[in-house]
């Protein structure tokens, strides 16, 4: 399942452009039926890859534009509360449920943190994958 929510988070912000800060839905896919430009295997968006390792400073959890102890990161953060401006929204059967909210840090990577604020994924600068 945290594979399957990786891929569907990176199709949303593959298809996110700028900066602009608004919902973003999560939509479940069969990661089996990805093109090849958005699967696993693709060297580009593989996490073997040293632009999108969690080994690489710029996506560590201990670089503190990417820490759950950033305020910018925090779920005591307006903007990142389910009536802020940063939410993850999943809709299933016409409902809609706050999952979680995403932080694009100074560095250029972006956090998707879970509702209570734990740091669940990232996806480097520049990149399409979700790690």
């Amino acid at each position: 399942m945290r594979d399957l929510l990786k891929v569907v988070l990176s199709l949303v912000l593959a298809m996110a452009s700028g900066q602009a800060l608004a919902d973003l839905p999560i939509v479940l896919v069969d990661e089996a039926r990805l093109p090849y430009d958005y699967s696993p295997s693709n060297y580009d968006i593989s996490p073997s890859n040293y632009d999108n390792s969690i080994s690489n400073y710029d996506n560590s959890p201990s670089n503190y534009d990417n820490s759950e102890s950033n305020y910018d990161n925090s779920s005591s953060n307006y903007d990142n509360s389910r009536n802020g401006n940063r939410r993850l929204i999943y809709s299933a059967n016409g409902s809609r449920t706050f999952a979680g909210y995403y932080v694009i840090a100074n560095n250029g990577t972006t956090n998707f943190f879970s509702t209570s604020g734990k740091r669940m994924f990232y996806t480097p600068k520049g990149g399409r994958g979700v790690y």
